[in-house]
């Protein structure tokens, strides 16, 4: 087996208004609490312009409409005294039991998040969440949703977490995921996301269809804005791509041209016949042509990628390996193709060849 070690591409996420929809439950939480302390409701305009400044910030806000830390608009120091810190303390409580009660009922992911998410997670793309919410609802929700190792890394607030737009937190996950800003993106539907990802000097994508839509980046703007969970998968798989040409897929042609010398692996004068594929699985049909083989590589549509992206990636590979010429990839079958091959090879991701 080739190791390829080096820095990882990584993609940390925001959770609310990001991957999920959860406005209405945090709004009848924050409304519920207020009314056990005998204020009026706030509606979900109001609500959504303060979500993602932590809780005890937000309940401040439902009960004076002044938030409670200096980054956040509208904070005003000579208004702080408005509400007495046991009766707002009792609110934040009751706050947490609502939600606690009510968000599996009335949270969802949005639209083609799920498929995106399990998309890049068989690319072998590093990802982890980021949330200001408080770290036990952050590992709740993400287990709710999500099946388990999907991410790296799951960070809420706590006492070893500062809330966003902090940066430590999405400092500590790059380095605990080997990886460097440089190779790392932050994924955000408000404009905290985009200044912990600035104080961080970590590009950000900003995602339209958050609680407060595009008008979430009018003062801090990200790197690019997707409106759909389609754009946004193209906008990270498109990173990965520069990260890979960068890095890790000129490692793995190094690894690959000396375990291929320690081997002594000749193949000149052969047909080879085996697979297209993404990631480090793309090596397969390399490897063989640096051995000297003639080469075909099946690029049918799977899990794994479309047509189109096992095409690619196997492509990009032989051209860096220097052995674009050698590598011919098809979409289909062929009798022809088999009758001629020497040897056929795949990995198990390849059906079509036992049929």
């Amino acid at each position: 087996m080739l190791v390829t070690r080096g820095h990882n591409e990584m993609i940390v996420f925001d959770f609310d208004g990001t991957l999920s929809n959860s406005l209405d439950s945090i709004v009848d939480a924050i409304n519920f609490g207020l009314r056990r302390i005998e204020l009026p409701p706030v509606n979900e305009e109001q609500v959504s312009r303060n979500i993602g400044v932590g809780l005890r910030n937000l309940c401040h806000f439902a009960c004076t409409g002044i938030p409670t830390r200096p980054d956040s608009p509208g904070w005003n120091p000579d208004k702080l005294g408005l509400i007495e810190p046991d009766r707002l303390d009792r609110m934040v409580e009751d706050v947490k039991l609502e939600y606690a009660r009510i968000w599996p009922e009335k949270t969802t992911l949005y639209e083609g998040i799920a498929p995106m998410i399990e998309a890049l997670h068989l690319r072998g793309i590093p990802m982890a969440v980021l949330s200001n919410k408080s770290q036990e609802f952050t590992d709740e929700m993400c287990s709710a949703f999500f099946p388990s190792g999907t991410f790296e890394r799951v960070v809420g607030i706590s006492e070893e977490t500062k809330a966003k737009p902090d940066p430590a937190g999405l400092l500590n996950i790059i380095e605990d995921c080997s990886s460097t800003p440089a190779d790392s993106l932050m994924v955000g539907d408000m404009e905290v996301d985009v200044r912990t990802g600035k104080r961080a000097d970590v590009k950000t994508v900003g995602v339209s269809w958050g609680f407060m839509g595009s008008s979430s980046f009018r003062t801090h703007r990200p790197w690019k804005t997707a409106d759909n969970a389609t754009e946004l998968y193209e906008i990270l798989a498109g990173h990965q791509e520069g990260v890979d040409m960068g890095g890790r897929r000129s490692l793995l042609v190094k690894n690959m041209k000396t375990t291929a010398g320690a081997l002594g692996l000749d193949l000149s004068g052969m047909t080879v016949l085996t697979e297209a594929a993404t990631g480090s699985y793309a090596l397969t049909a390399v490897l063989a042509a640096m051995a000297g083989a003639e080469v075909t590589a099946l690029a049918k549509e799977s899990r794994f990628g479309t047509s189109a992206d096992l095409r690619h990636e196997t492509e990009a590979l032989a051209r860096l390996a220097g052995v674009s010429d050698q590598i011919h990839t098809v979409q289909q079958r062929a009798d022809d193709i088999i009758g001629n091959a020497s040897s056929l090879t795949n990995s198990g991701h390849l059906p079509t060849i036992r049929e």
